[in-house]
């Protein structure tokens, strides 16, 4: 895979593989969400009255992720950096802990850690919920042993066409015997165009 940004972008519009914006607003009904695996199609329904999960992306709206697919780096207006991920669940309680996690595929290093306690918002049936826009920040102290004592390198330079684990973990809150639902995606990180440097 190319280092520069602009070259890893057009390498994976060229393999075919699937470059997902975050700040899309796309719609996918839940009974077409992809698995984790590529072509396969995801099933959520009420009628299953198991407790299901599909991990993804979106911060508008929830847009399916499968293994493979990729996901922009973003730099916030605070001048972090970030991915984005989203989550979406069935026949779970309403409220839930959120721990969202994401690891260099490469170096086996984790690069930001995140958890929430929230509500779970159900816009089609009761028994599904999603919760958007979960921001993968990048911790500067974790990233750090990856930089080698260069400062000036971001996330953009250290992961740019990597392959980055999404862990998604949700656990029901305030009930007796809580149930858990854990995903893994491994999806490949690209740069935002702001980290592509400028052409002569």
């Amino acid at each position: 895979m190319p280092s520069n940004p602009r070259a890893v972008a057009s390498t994976l519009a060229l393999a075919g593989i699937s470059t997902l914006g975050a700040c899309t607003t796309a719609f996918v009904e839940p009974a077409t969400l992809h698995a984790a695996g590529g072509s396969a199609s995801y099933v959520m329904s009420c009628e299953n009255p198991d407790p299901q999960i599909a991990g993804g992306t979106g911060e508008q709206a929830f847009v399916p992720v499968a293994d493979g697919d990729a996901i922009e780096i973003i730099r916030g207006p605070q001048g972090g950096w970030h991915i984005v991920g989203s989550v979406r669940v069935a026949n779970l309680s309403e409220f839930v802990t959120i721990d969202f996690t994401l690891t260099d595929v490469e170096s086996g290093t984790e690069v930001s850690v995140q958890r929430s306690q929230t509500s779970l918002f159900a816009p089609y049936d009761d028994c599904i919920g999603e919760k958007l826009g979960l921001l993968g920040v990048f911790d500067p102290a974790l990233i750090a042993p990856l930089q080698g004592g260069d400062n000036t390198l971001t996330p953009c330079d250290l992961f740019g066409g990597h392959t980055v684990r999404m862990h998604f973990s949700v656990t029901e809150a305030l009930v007796d015997s809580p149930r858990t639902l854990e995903q893994d995606l491994d999806i490949v990180a690209y740069a935002a165009p702001e980290c592509w440097p400028d052409e002569a």
